[in-house]
């Protein structure tokens, strides 16, 4: 994970969102930050109708580790190794689709 901005200033937390998930819905975001909230779990993520998504919510507590990893799956190795940490918050939406191709987006844009 590459980290930006003043390292100095205090953490609690982050969300994590994927780019190439534009349906993602503002409930989902409020639905981790409410659970963090509420849990002060190291890790919260979305589970939509039984299949695990985004946005997963990351403790500053954690950040350490986050930080000294490399790769673009390096967090979800991370998350595989320590199930313990991780809180699921249930909501009753569609799975967020992936955006990958010219054909997605225009299923995407038309409704398809």
């Amino acid at each position: 994970m590459q980290v930006c901005g003043n390292t100095r200033l205090r953490r609690r937390s982050a969300v994590l969102i994927l780019g190439d998930q534009p349906e993602i819905d503002a409930a989902a975001i409020r639905a981790v930050v409410d659970g963090w909230d509420r849990l002060r779990s190291p890790v919260v993520r979305i589970s939509y109708r039984g299949h695990l998504g985004h946005p997963v919510l990351v403790s500053g507590t954690i950040f350490p580790q986050i930080e000294a990893l490399r790769g673009d799956k390096g967090v979800w190795k991370l998350l595989e190794a320590h199930p313990e940490w991780i809180q699921e918050i249930e909501l009753d939406l569609p799975h967020p689709r992936d955006v990958n191709t010219w054909e997605d987006y225009t299923s995407l844009t038309t409704g398809t």
